[in-house]
């Protein structure tokens, strides 16, 4: 459980620049998705796993609502709204969609730069040794 906790505390961690500008999502990530592993880090070679026995899903709905869902010996979950607006990636230079994910304190959490294809989802911190979190779609 310690393992899940340092990931969603990992997802705090960042310092990005962003805009206000909306992009639609009408076609992006909605749906159902298992978190796999986070892997970042100043050498990137940090991987973080779920532990035996445990899953993350984060499913993300039309209504720019969210679900957190956690399995395993202390199984929690809610529901809560995100935001899709566009960051500058530091990595490139190139303005990217964003999701901004308001926790269970309503509180806003710093955005997450959307990457994937093919049935995985990949939600990528913006700053030079933060991690990369990779979800794989559940159908």
């Amino acid at each position: 459980m310690k393992k899940v906790f340092m990931v969603t505390a990992a997802i705090l961690v960042g310092i990005i620049s962003c805009t206000k500008s909306t992009i639609d999502s009408s076609n992006s990530f909605s749906g159902k998705w298992l978190w796999i592993k986070s892997a970042g880090g100043i050498t990137g070679n940090n991987v973080i796993f779920p532990q035996v026995g445990e899953s993350s899903f984060l499913e993300f709905f039309q209504d720019s609502t969210y679900t957190l869902t956690k399995t395993g010996t202390a199984p929690t979950s809610y529901t809560n709204r995100y935001s899709i607006i566009s960051v500058m990636d530091i990595s490139t230079n190139e303005q990217k969609p964003a999701v901004i994910l308001y926790d269970e304190t309503l509180r806003p959490q710093l955005p997450l730069i959307i990457e994937g294809g093919d049935n995985q989802l990949k939600l990528k911190e913006n700053c030079a040794d933060c991690y990369t979190h990779y979800y794989s779609a559940v159908k």
